[in-house]
């Protein structure tokens, strides 16, 4: 509804910040967890926006306050949610580049950036145009652009995919959170294909989701954007089931076990395995031989030169995608891990060094018992738990380190306002006596130093908990850190030294 003057205007940009209104610019007046655009419309105002979208009618009063003869002077246009009319307004703005694009989006709690990945070097290997965006930033051609969440704000979002448009680009693999589809980011996309991964109790606050039902709620409002869904096994995935049932009947479904079987005779699931993993080492690296079948019957194979059942899970989904496309798909392709995602960024006298982005229980154990099944000498880990985020998560995974783990190294990761001794407390109350050795480094450098001078032949590093970032975050501020570099430095001193 469009209150005050209603000339129609001229919209130059959208924006939701105050710092980047201008004359002529459209202000989306957005109630935030934390700061609410209806405090800076005296900003605004005073920057010449004319144009403001507002979901309040208290807004309109705040507007009154500062202009008396607002309603004819600006253009006021009331909506329902002002989240959905930002997606939608940055989605013409840039000209509905999505509708030229085949987008493929992913969500769950783990898995989305591997899959991600897998999908995209597949559809690169296809001859396939392609674009990924996620986690590890905006990928296409010779681009690679940071972002700031794992799926951009709808203004991001939509420059990059119609910059993607413009080169060339004709397919999108994107990851799609839980938080941007509440704060509809994505409002007004179809994807071609809509890909649900897992769900594990995170993401759980006063800021993310309040609970458990509310968290699949808004995983579950992809596939209401979708024309064809790929979903967990429901026998093995909780909540696939219910997700499963809610789609069937809306649109075509395709199955992901990891589950070897000698038969599928069910069209649901495009791929499957025929055999057991096989482990094997690479050069020294961990690797895993996979033995499968196509729907329709062909046999094929494909090695993994990295650890972890859930990399063959990741891999199985973004098989499966490639088949729904009618895309055709190789043999035995180079795939490499993501970085920050079980990356072998090292190999010394025999010992190899992983980082992961592994940060929670659920993930932590997994990287553990994936790397055991190569049954190194010793199994170290180093990690640590962020600052000003759930504490519940901390406890858990000091049970499951200094449980699967010879060793573990306790240091900082992101303390941000905390302080590193309240959040070792928590880590260490989950650490029960007569368990592995447990070491305290708070400096995360010299942690990973003392790991990589412990390493001997056979046994296997890891380096938890912050994977692909290139900071620290503490009181504040942000510095430089790479858990690969500072591995990678470590190796080479102690390869000089030698």
């Amino acid at each position: 509804m469009v209150l005050g003057a209603s000339t129609p205007v001229s919209m130059g940009d959208v924006c939701v910040s105050s710092g980047e209104a201008k004359r002529g610019s459209m202000f989306v007046c957005i109630r935030g967890t934390r700061l609410d655009g209806a405090a800076y419309l005296e900003e605004v105002w005073q920057k010449g926006c004319r144009c403001v979208v507002i979901d309040r009618r208290s807004c309109l009063k705040c507007l009154k306050d500062i202009c008396p003869d607002v309603m004819n002077k600006a253009c006021i246009v009331l909506v329902a949610d002002c989240r959905t009319a930002y997606g939608l307004l940055c989605r013409n703005l840039f000209k509905r580049p999505d509708e030229r694009l085949c987008m493929i989006g992913i969500t769950g709690t783990k898995g989305k950036t591997s899959t991600a990945s897998f999908l995209y070097q597949m559809l690169m290997e296809a001859g396939i145009r392609a674009g990924q965006i996620g986690t590890c930033g905006a990928i296409w051609g010779a681009n690679q652009e940071d972002v700031l969440c794992t799926t951009p704000d709808p203004h991001v979002l939509y420059d990059i995919l119609n910059r993607m448009v413009c080169d060339g680009i004709t397919h999108v693999v994107m990851e799609v959170s839980s938080q941007a589809l509440k704060q509809k980011r994505v409002s007004g996309i179809t994807f071609a294909v809509g890909v649900f991964t897992n769900l594990f109790p995170d993401h759980i606050s006063s800021t993310e989701h309040g609970d458990m039902e509310e968290y699949f709620y808004w995983k579950s409002r992809l596939f209401y954007q979708c024309k064809t869904a790929v979903l967990a096994d429901p026998e093995e995935v909780f909540a696939a089931g219910r997700l499963y049932n809610l789609v069937k009947d809306q649109m075509p479904v395709f199955l992901v076990t990891s589950a070897y079987k000698t038969c599928v005779p069910d069209s649901r699931y495009l791929c499957s395995l025929t055999a057991p993993v096989e482990y094997i080492r690479y050069y020294h690296k961990p690797a895993q031989r996979l033995s499968l079948r196509l729907w329709g019957g062909k046999k094929f194979k494909q090695l993994l030169v990295m650890p972890g059942s859930f990399q063959v899970t990741n891999y199985l989904f973004a098989l499966t995608i490639v088949i729904a496309l009618g895309l055709p798909v190789k043999e035995n392709l180079k795939l490499k891990p993501v970085t920050g995602r079980m990356e072998c960024v090292a190999v010394c006298d025999g010992a190899c060094f992983y980082v992961d982005y592994a940060h929670n229980a659920q993930a932590l154990k997994e990287a553990l018992l994936s790397l055991k099944k190569f049954e190194p000498n010793q199994l170290i880990c180093v990690f640590g738990c962020g600052g000003n985020r759930s504490r519940v998560r901390r406890g858990p995974m000091g049970h499951v380190s200094s449980t699967f783990a010879d060793l573990t190294i306790l240091t900082e990761d992101n303390s941000r306002d905390e302080e590193f001794s309240d959040i070792c407390q928590d880590i260490l109350a989950g650490v029960e006596e007569g368990h592995n050795t447990v070491q305290v480094i708070e400096n995360r450098s010299l942690a990973i130093q003392q790991a990589v001078e412990l390493a001997k032949p056979g046994d296997i590093v890891i380096v938890a908990g912050k994977g692909h970032e290139n900071y620290m975050e503490k009181n504040g501020k942000r510095t430089w850190f790479s858990d690969g570099e500072e591995v990678r430095k470590y190796v080479r001193l102690r390869k000089h030294h030698h």
